[in-house]
């Protein structure tokens, strides 16, 4: 294969890797969190603007996080996606929450336009419980999504999925929220014993459906409003999600979040007004001690998900992982051993190559072996100018 033909086809599996399966990344990642813009206030109809949900996405971004879920595509909603991926995100799940039919009617458009920056949809938002529309309601957006050929998740309260397990069956996987600080019977000082609530909840609805899909949006710790809702608290209650496992060894499957705080949100719980609190990060962009203390968990796949050589997690170790260490080549990870550092070195280089090369065989017989790091690097630059073109 000579170098220009090669070069065109990293540029088509480039393209096919921005598409990767957004299941096998919700399965094998664990880098996935909530966001919410700061600088808004739907209450008031305060829309961030597209500087400030760029800024957001990059300081995220710089943490270390690589795939997110939103809320909403309404206002500039829409914009959330396209950014996302501009910033370097590897995914998106777009979410479209409704009160009404006519903002359901702003968000399907909103989809039309920006489909080719989504990699999947989260139709609805604990709409069932607060009675914003009905369970058939629900259906028909999701069978109105469902025309875009991209997997689609729907998000309720737990409560709702036991009442009905039959919703279980809508969309190609459930985005359950378990919230242990709205379980009265619940000590919030014991954070552990409140995570392994949350696991039992899991499982127990996992075992409805054990063939679907079932993954938790929302689990999380607040860090004010309360005397147990401290940062150690919320290290400890996220720590020990990660720290669950099922009798086949296989991990409680979660997204972290919500981004940042929320001041405009001053929904009740048993506990006191929570909501405000519930962020990663203030709502000014400081971080939170999670950040520093958890990120070698949240920048990491799940335990023995990822085979050596499968630089782009997608289950797959081909030719689109060489094009993952090309675009990764003389970089530094944020934690030493991810994606293509595959020697945990701190850096990913030749011997990182060598892993790929040694793991998949065939495909790598048919590709340009770097025998410099200056040939490294050409690839790296003529990829690079293909990008900018």
């Amino acid at each position: 294969m000579t170098k220009q033909l090669f070069l065109a086809v990293v540029a088509v599996c480039l393209t096919a890797s921005a598409d990767a399966d957004v299941i096998q990344s919700l399965t094998t990642q664990r880098h996935w969190i909530g966001y919410a813009p700061r600088n808004s206030d739907p209450t008031i109809g305060l829309d961030a603007s597209q500087a400030q949900i760029r800024a957001d996405l990059e300081l995220l971004y710089d943490q270390g996080w690589r795939s997110l879920y939103t809320y909403s595509l309404d206002g500039n909603g829409r914009h959330m996606p396209r950014i996302a991926k501009e910033v370097g995100f590897d995914q998106v799940l777009a979410g479209v929450f409704y009160f009404d039919d006519a903002q359901l009617a702003r968000e399907k458009a909103a989809a039309i336009d920006e489909q080719q920056h989504i990699d999947g949809f989260i139709v609805g938002n604990e709409g069932l419980v607060f009675g914003r529309y009905s369970k058939a309601e629900l259906i028909d957006a999701v069978e109105f999504f469902e025309n875009f050929g991209k997997p689609i998740g729907t998000t309720e309260v737990s409560g709702s999925y036991f009442a009905d397990p039959s919703l279980l069956d809508v969309g190609d996987f459930t985005y359950v929220n378990i919230q242990p600080w709205f379980n009265q019977n619940l000590n919030p000082f014991d954070p552990i014993a409140m995570a392994a609530t949350v696991g039992g909840e899991f499982r127990a609805l996992q075992s409805r459906r054990p063939d679907n899909l079932l993954v938790i949006k929302e689990a999380w710790w607040p860090t004010a409003g309360h005397p147990a809702a401290t940062e150690a608290n919320q290290i400890a209650f996220f720590q020990a999600l990660a720290d669950i496992t099922d009798l086949d060894g296989d991990p409680l499957l979660f997204s972290w979040g919500e981004a940042f705080d929320q001041t405009w949100k001053d929904e009740p719980s048993p506990f006191g007004t929570l909501g405000p609190d519930w962020g990663l990060n203030e709502e000014n962009g400081d971080e939170k001690a999670i950040i520093e203390a958890l990120r070698p968990l949240y920048a990491s796949p799940y335990p023995g998900a990822i085979a050596a050589g499968d630089f782009n997690g997608d289950g797959e170790i081909d030719v689109l992982d060489y094009v993952e260490w090309i675009v990764n080549f003389d970089t530094s990870p944020i934690v030493p051993g991810i994606g293509a550092d595959a020697n945990g070195d701190g850096v990913v280089d030749l011997a990182d190559y060598t892993v790929w090369r040694d793991a998949e065989g065939p495909i790598a017989s048919a590709v340009p072996e770097p025998h410099s790091l200056a040939m490294a690097a050409g690839l790296l630059a003529a990829l690079a100018a293909r990008r900018r073109g």
